[in-house]
């Protein structure tokens, strides 16, 4: 099996294409996004692992959907951004960083409703 040729090739191919991937705008945007999530997770009282995978998955969640809304409101100052490579990952970075903190600010809102309905229960 270690020997068969057409198990090289494609190990090849799918390195080829994650390589194209990752190279090409989408995966330019994801790893803008991811890195956003990233360095919101560095800004973080509290660095554990699993909480720095999880904000760069969130990161590359919130930048793949979310750039296009992160560019419109970023050029509003500016008369409006083109579209062009750089200002698209900039946005991804930018939509990274900001889902991130907007999911923990719900995740509070949310753990502070459970925590007020749990003391409610308590006082009947």
């Amino acid at each position: 099996m270690a020997g068969d040729p057409n198990i090289w090739g494609l190990a090849a191919n799918v390195l080829a294409v994650a390589a194209a991937w990752v190279a090409g705008e989408g995966g330019r945007i994801a790893i803008a996004g991811g890195a956003g999530g990233l360095a919101r997770w560095l800004n973080a009282e509290r660095r554990r692992v699993r909480d720095g995978v999880i904000a760069a998955a969130g990161g590359l969640v919130a930048g793949t959907y979310l750039w296009p809304l992160v560019l419109a409101v970023i050029g509003v100052p500016f008369g409006g951004l083109d579209e062009t490579p750089n200002n698209i990952a900039m946005a991804a970075f930018v939509a990274g960083a900001l889902g991130m903190s907007i999911v923990k600010v719900i995740t509070a809102m949310v753990e502070a409703r459970i925590k007020s309905a749990a003391g409610d229960r308590d006082d009947a």
